[in-house]
């Protein structure tokens, strides 16, 4: 019995200690937004998709939006990132 309970705080430890490293937002990852800049009503996941610009990094909710970021110019990048944030 002593086995048992030994082995489960074990694994809890374990599991807890996995799942506190792992980053929770894209903010957690260093993100300067918490929404999408191209589709604002789309959550960003923990692993979002990033590109640098400005030096900051910018996270998306799709792999699509990283594209459509590339096509806008600088002035419609500051404005969609700053209702972004």
């Amino acid at each position: 019995m002593n086995k048992l309970i030994t082995l489960s705080a074990l694994a809890l430890i374990a599991l807890s200690g996995c799942a506190a490293s792992k980053p929770k937002t894209a903010a957690d990852m260093g993100a300067v937004n918490t929404l999408c800049p191209m589709q604002p009503d789309c959550a960003l996941p923990a692993d979002s998709p990033t590109t640098n610009w400005n030096g900051q990094k910018v996270a998306f909710c799709c792999q699509g939006c990283v594209g459509e970021w590339g096509r806008i110019d600088d002035k419609e990048r500051a404005e969609r990132l700053a209702k972004a944030k």
